[in-house]
């Protein structure tokens, strides 16, 4: 027996090493030797099945090994992580973890609920005797792997205890465990997802994963170790549109009852967060909009908040027309429902997205009306650069995702310059232009005839919506904090309106 034969599975069993270490500092608060210990494991995972392969030495008993390291290292640990962060956020453990780290000590206060996070273990423990005897994943995945869904885990984790941690928002009980089931059910899936193996230098075969890769940077240099869990979800949206372009159709639906599932799903999760103070403590963000704060009530801004419907009805209007209405132009959205049901979708996720602000007046409900709009403005960046330069709709995916980005990096600048206007607005206007002067661009081209009203419908809304959104503010001369009139309300159906005016000048191109 040579000693060539001994090498892979010596990997494996690294492998495995690493994943016992790992949960051994877990248990004793060592969290910052846990990510090395993953990412060693992750490459003993990726050789060991490489070197057998250039070692001609595969086995079964490689395989077996294999699987069960897996199983410690990718199921076991993750779940251990979970339970630590979920014990943390017990409150009466927060002091004891604090003493605990001091005096080298592992004794906290057990909580219950936290033994949820080893429904993850059980997925995986699925997912890697599934994978043993499943002859379809041989180029491609059926379900999230393991690692994957490791490297999801590990991303939240990681970030809680970084000196350079964003977004704490993420880190109470309701929301890790919903995550962990979500991946969780996810690896048990039968959700197709492509491999990055293949030949680096085919670059017409790799051109997804070129993609996904390029978009794996930024997320990493912005959102740090968070990154991780954001590139993990990346993966699995730019596999189902792989898939959906590849006539797999996950739900074939059309696009008005993809749009009320969007509008039933958001809003259900959304209020779910007010009811139960899912966005966290109340911190003034989205006060300065006139609205007087009802102190004790469930909605802080009524007016402010119930005005968003205006987006809802927008959106099951539009996907309503499009679905059952007599236009029928020759132009993407016809022929790909794919870009009705995501501007549809978008338009009815403006409005619960905005009330969580309005509703709250909490920074994660901030966060959560600023995205919307950076959505909206990314579509509009993302569809006019693929009709104008005639690209594919995995682009379009690339350019959304980076003004995305942008808009949620920019208020970063305010770090570097002093500018007294929030620069996440200032974002929201250059992405908007950039649409806007694509769109232009594409109709002089004269290949396509549009209603230009509609066009001029959609700016002048915007301009008069934008006019009244600064006077609708605290210290305005017509601004009456109890008022069942609010300007700020206005400011909402007005946009309501602009979008709505854009999706039908859209729908009206039509081919020359």
């Amino acid at each position: 027996m040579t000693i060539k034969k001994h090498i892979p599975n010596s990997l494996t069993l690294l492998n495995l090493f690493c994943g016992c270490c790992g949960i051994v500092f877990c248990l004793y608060n060592q969290y910052q030797y846990v990510p090395y210990l993953i990412f060693t494991a992750l490459l003993a995972d990726f050789l060991d099945g490489f070197v057998a392969r250039a070692l001609k030495v595969k086995s079964d008993l490689g395989a077996q090994l294999d699987s069960l390291a897996d199983m410690t290292t990718f199921g076991v640990l993750p779940s251990v992580m979970m339970l630590m962060l979920l014990q943390l956020l017990e409150k009466n453990n927060q002091l004891a973890f604090e003493i605990n780290r001091a005096n080298n000590s592992s004794q906290v206060i057990f909580s219950y609920i936290a033994l949820l996070s080893f429904i993850y273990a059980i997925c995986a423990c699925l997912r890697l005797a599934k994978f043993n005897i499943d002859t379809r994943q041989t180029v491609n995945f059926i379900g999230v792997p393991t690692p994957a869904g490791a490297m999801f885990i590990l991303g939240i984790y990681a970030n809680y205890f970084s000196q350079y941690g964003i977004s704490n928002f993420i880190y109470q009980e309701w929301f890790l465990i919903i995550s962990t089931v979500i991946i969780s059910l996810l690896m048990i899936s039968e959700l197709p997802l492509f491999s990055l193996k293949g030949n680096p230098l085919n670059y017409k075969e790799n051109k997804l994963r070129f993609v996904f890769l390029i978009l794996c940077i930024p997320q990493i240099f912005i959102l740090k170790w968070l990154g991780l869990s954001t590139i993990i979800l990346t993966y699995i949206l730019f596999s189902i549109v792989d898939f959906y372009n590849k006539k797999i159709v996950l739900l074939k639906i059309n696009t008005f009852y993809s749009t009320v599932l969007v509008f039933i799903i958001s809003s259900f999760v959304i209020g779910l967060m007010i009811v139960y103070g899912g966005f966290g403590i109340t911190d003034g963000t989205g006060a300065v909009f006139c609205e007087a704060s009802r102190t004790g009530n469930l909605i802080l801004q009524p007016v402010n908040s119930w005005s968003n419907i205006g987006f809802v009805t927008a959106g099951l209007y539009a996907s309503w027309q499009i679905t059952y209405g007599k236009i029928r132009n020759n132009n993407i959205f016809y022929k790909n429902s794919f870009f009705a049901k995501f501007i549809c979708g978008l338009m009815v996720l403006l409005g619960p997205c905005s009330m969580a602000m309005h509703a709250t007046e909490t920074s994660l409900g901030g966060l959560f009306d600023m995205n919307s709009m950076y959505l909206i403005a990314g579509f509009m960046v993302g569809y006019s650069f693929v009709r104008f330069y005639n690209l594919d709709i995995k682009y379009f995916f690339l350019i959304f995702f980076i003004c995305v980005i942008i808009g949620n990096a920019s208020p970063q600048l305010h770090k570097i310059i002093s500018i007294n206007f929030f620069i996440g607005n200032i974002a929201f206007g250059l992405m908007c232009f950039l649409g806007l002067l694509h769109e232009f661009l594409y109709h002089n081209k004269k290949i396509v005839h549009a209603e230009i009203k509609y066009a001029v419908l959609c700016g002048f809304t915007f301009i008069i919506a934008f006019i009244i959104w600064n006077f609708g503010r605290d210290g305005s001369c017509i601004c009456f904090p109890y008022s069942p009139f609010q300007l700020h309300g206005v400011w909402h159906i007005l946009c309501a309106l602009s979008v709505y005016f854009l999706f039908r000048y859209y729908i009206s191109e039509n081919k020359i």
